[in-house]
């Protein structure tokens, strides 16, 4: 379980680092609303994900006590 979960956040960091570059690359110019939208739509999966994995984690650390 805990490999799973480390695989889990492995990948949420890799979409964190994946929306940063979109973030920077749509900073350089004005960003339009669709380009907004859909990053801010990644955002949202991004920060389910991450709660989901945490939820999981503190989940297992309390049944490991």
């Amino acid at each position: 379980i805990l490999l799973q979960l480390k695989l889990e956040m492995q990948d949420v960091v890799n979409k964190e680092v994946i929306l940063r570059t979109k973030v920077r690359c749509s900073g350089k110019d004005l960003p339009s609303t669709r380009q907004t939208s859909n990053v801010r739509g990644d955002l949202d999966k991004l920060v389910n994900q991450l709660h989901k994995c945490i939820t999981r984690t503190v989940k297992y650390i309390i049944l490991l006590k």
